[in-house]
């Protein structure tokens, strides 16, 4: 199905990007983003793994801490902005 949008055709898209959150066409994040979410945090994690022997486990539990939690608390930073 197309959307006409003055002269153009525009066809809908089953996800969306807004500001790094991955959106569902039902206007929800279950599928996409927390797919890309988990993805992104093991991503990290294995690269950490590369060190956890090199370094004390207090800062290794720091780095974990500093690096994988804010991309976790990112999507529900945004759901509490105000709509404009």
């Amino acid at each position: 199905m197309h959307v006409h949008v003055g002269a153009d055709h525009v066809l809908p898209s089953t996800k969306v990007r807004d500001l790094g959150i991955f959106i569902d066409s039902d206007v929800t994040m279950r599928t996409s983003h927390v797919t890309r979410t988990v993805s992104g945090c093991f991503a990290v994690l294995r690269q950490l793994r590369s060190i956890r022997r090199s370094v004390p486990i207090s800062v290794f539990q720091t780095l974990v801490v500093a690096l994988v939690l804010p991309r976790l608390d990112y999507g529900n930073a945004l759901a509490g902005l105000p709509a404009f």
